[in-house]
């Protein structure tokens, strides 16, 4: 049987079919019907960020609880989680020194003179665009 055979004998068979007129109340269903599937997408994609937000939020807290467990416990105490043995050294605090400070006024003035080129090509880019095309905002 080839596939135009099988086209035709559906499409007789469909010709065949008396017309009736859909019920008065179909649009209004078939709408009711598309919203509540749309709520139940929307429901189902609330619960996910939520579940994705308390695992990424209890992953944290684990990590946290953890971390000051392993760093801040007293060395002579022997109960650790992965029965290894850190030490938290505290960095010494220093006061930069001048070059560190011309090397900042450096950074400082490249990004206000980068600013300032960027404000004045935003200027004619809006006199260009105004110039081309008065009616626009």
């Amino acid at each position: 049987m080839n596939i135009t055979n099988k086209k035709d004998i559906l499409d007789t068979l469909f010709s065949r079919l008396p017309e009736e007129p859909l019920p008065k109340q179909f649009r209004s269903n078939l709408m009711e019907q598309i919203q509540a599937e749309a709520i139940r997408i929307q429901k189902r994609k609330e619960r996910y960020g939520l579940a994705a937000i308390i695992v990424a939020s209890l992953s944290m807290i684990g990590l946290a609880v953890i971390i000051l467990y392993k760093f801040f416990t007293p060395a002579s105490i022997d109960s650790s989680i992965f029965h290894i043995s850190f030490h938290l050294d505290l960095p010494k605090v220093t006061f930069p020194s001048l070059s560190d400070y011309s090397f900042a006024a450096y950074i400082g003035i490249l990004s206000l003179v980068l600013l300032a080129f960027d404000y004045y090509l935003r200027r004619l880019f809006k006199k260009h665009t105004q110039k081309s095309s008065p009616n626009e905002l």
